[in-house]
């Protein structure tokens, strides 16, 4: 009989979990730069899912595919094999112009724009000077500066910021760990700043799309599990002065499972029943979801 139950709860933990992501508003994000610049490496890093990877592909226009998956609240946009020439330009800002109206006849909005450069190369064209201020005319826009490494990288992100580009941050990061030698290795580093850098930038309505997306600061999701279990706490306070015994267990259950659901839609689990089982399983099962409920009145 428990064992129905955990089940029953676990397709309940499972079915909630996709109701409360699918009640989260997308966050759409373009990612600009040149074939070779570490976009691939960036998403997979900054986002879950490995969505540069295993997300769907796919193409909107000749130079902008729309990268998303099932269970993950965000939508990303990426400029796909972009080497910039006066004709690539005007063909990638009039696409980037017919996604952006398409978008708007839906409602939609392109949050921010991530245009990425790599750093080793100290340079950056005319040509991507005119699309990087294109792009500010339209949305945010973050100049990323990939494989950021020495005082090279340095150099060069002063030498961008006495450009005075139209862009709202300059970020040098490390996607993943570069390996110098077998006893020495550069840590990654940046993406956590990117991440507040963004959130910063996003409207208040897609912060939790982007929170969820992201797998780089943990303490953010922890900071916002913590207020909505806090919400959950006032909202059983008072099931637990029920007189009757074990009357409450109807109504708390529902209540823990409905908290759980937000919780796991906030960190960004993909939930199967095996995982809701799991979820369930670490507080003891189907008794102790009532327990817990008592614990947090408590």
């Amino acid at each position: 009989m428990a064992r129905n139950m955990d089940w029953s709860l676990a397709e309940e933990l499972t079915k909630k979990t996709q109701e409360e992501i699918e009640k989260i508003e997308k966050v759409h994000i373009l990612v600009v730069g040149k074939t070779g610049v570490g976009k691939s490496t960036l998403i997979n890093k900054i986002f879950r899912e490995r969505l540069a990877e295993t997300g769907i592909g796919q193409p909107i226009t000749k130079h902008l595919h729309k990268i998303e998956k099932e269970g993950v609240p965000m939508v990303l946009y990426d400029t796909r094999g972009l080497e910039l020439d006066a004709e690539t330009q005007n063909q990638v800002t009039s696409e980037i112009d017919q996604t952006l109206e398409g978008m708007a006849k839906m409602q939609k909005h392109m949050h921010v724009a991530y245009y990425c450069i790599n750093a080793s190369s100290s340079r950056i064209e005319d040509m991507e000077i005119r699309l990087i201020e294109y792009l500010a005319n339209k949305m945010p826009v973050i100049l990323v500066l990939t494989q950021s490494i020495g005082d090279q990288a340095l150099k060069f992100e002063q030498y961008l910021v006495n450009q005075n580009l139209s862009v709202q941050a300059i970020i040098r990061l490390m996607a993943q760990d570069y390996k110098i030698t077998d006893e020495f290795t550069i840590p990654a580093f940046g993406l956590k700043e990117l991440v507040e850098r963004t959130i910063g930038l996003l409207p208040h309505q897609v912060h939790t799309a982007f929170n969820n997306a992201q797998q780089i600061d943990i303490e953010r999701k922890g900071r916002a599990a913590r207020r909505w279990a806090r919400r959950y706490t006032v909202t059983t306070f008072g099931v637990g002065f029920t007189p009757i015994p074990f009357s409450d267990a109807t109504v708390l259950v529902p209540m823990q499972i409905g908290m759980m659901a937000h919780i796991t839609a906030i960190f960004g689990i993909s939930m199967d029943r095996a995982t809701a089982l799991g979820i369930l399983g670490a507080i003891g099962g189907t008794g102790s979801a009532t327990y817990l409920g008592r614990l947090i009145v408590s």
